[in-house]
């Protein structure tokens, strides 16, 4: 009898990775958030500007907040959320996302979001 120990990593699930952008949508601007991890996710919850990272902060110099919920999402595939937030003055901004695994296995993830620069102003265009 041979016994092998087995990672606990693969006990459970691994924590959802994301690809996560910010497009140009006619007026305003959308984040596109795409599960690119092997396991579905059973619900996702995004919000933007907690206190615990980097801050959205609008071209008025107001800090912002968005919250978004969303059920199940597959592999590959995106959710998109729109931004009506003003212009961007800041190159990032911090996204805090809360998910569930359809077996009940939650994470809390922070991310940090880079804005290109073709949708950046600086603080004083107007």
């Amino acid at each position: 009898t041979e016994y092998i120990r087995v990672p606990r990593s693969l006990g459970r699930p691994l924590k959802p990775k994301f690809d996560i952008e910010v497009q140009k949508t006619g007026s305003g601007h959308s984040l596109l958030i795409r599960l690119r991890s092997k396991r579905p996710l059973a619900s996702i919850e995004a919000e933007i500007n907690s206190s615990t990272g980097e801050k959205f902060i609008g071209k008025n110099g107001h800090v912002r907040t968005v919250k978004a919920r969303y059920g199940k999402l597959e592999p590959g595939r995106a959710i998109k959320l729109r931004l009506d937030l003003g212009d961007f003055i800041w190159p990032f901004f911090g996204l805090d996302l809360i998910c569930s695994s359809p077996e009940g296995v939650r994470w809390t993830l922070h991310e940090t979001v880079y804005v290109p620069p073709k949708f950046q102003r600086s603080p004083s265009s107007e």
